[in-house]
């Protein structure tokens, strides 16, 4: 498992990462990330590489920075900034391996609802389709499709699909409160739950609900 930046006390975000074996049972320290920040996010590549993004640099400051962590070499490796700075967002593998890049605060709490994709091949970032409303906080709150769709509930008051090939969204399901931090699962039968999170006053909320794959719909078999 890798751990990378995060928080450590006010006004202290550490660019450390660490890489943990808990078949070992050993901790492994690595070369610092090539920037100091919490509220990054981290996605495994199709390959085992992992993408490492943004993060809050400073009080209210996001970065575009994004570097991919190398594990036969035990290094970072730079890759292009992404086109917008962000932190508190997500991000989920395409079926093709690319990656879809969600969302997140881009500074002094304003929200975004763009996109943008990150292509291993090229190394490069280009903006994908905009979402339906604003997200940010909901890190569990996406799933890639088969289809390079991605359903998207976390961070907002409804769940929709983002089709990456038609730079469409449609809205599924939809709620009376914001879900930040909900999380988004899929069952046994194919159906998806969307479980908890807070909402706009950061009370606690007790909610699940079950979209049906029939709703979701996949237009190449099995999700």
């Amino acid at each position: 498992m890798l751990v990378v930046g995060g928080w450590i006390s006010s006004r202290t975000d550490p660019a450390t990462a660490d890489l943990s074996d808990a078949d070992a049972g050993t901790v492994t320290q690595l070369p610092d990330l090539p920037w100091a920040a919490d509220a990054l996010d981290a996605v495994t590549l199709q390959d085992g590489r992992v993408l490492v993004t943004g993060g809050h640099i400073a009080a209210g400051i996001p970065t575009a920075e994004a570097a991919i962590y190398e594990p036969t070499i035990g290094q970072w490796v730079s890759v292009d900034p992404m086109r917008t700075a962000r932190l508190k967002h997500f991000s989920v593998v395409l079926g093709d391996g690319r990656v879809l890049v969600m969302g997140g605060d881009i500074g002094n709490e304003s929200i975004t609802a763009t996109t943008e994709i990150f292509d291993p091949a090229t190394l490069t970032f280009t903006f994908g389709p905009d979402m339906g409303e604003p997200r940010y906080k909901f890190p569990g709150g996406a799933l890639a499709l088969n289809d390079n769709r991605v359903l998207i509930a976390g961070g907002g008051r409804s769940a929709e699909i983002v089709d990456i090939e038609s730079g469409t969204t449609s809205v599924v399901a939809g709620f009376q409160q914001v879900g930040s931090f909900a999380t988004l699962s899929r069952l046994g039968n194919g159906d998806f739950i969307i479980i908890g999170g807070y909402d706009d006053r950061i009370t606690l909320r007790r909610t699940a609900l079950i979209v049906a794959s029939a709703t979701v719909g996949d237009r190449s078999g099995p999700v």
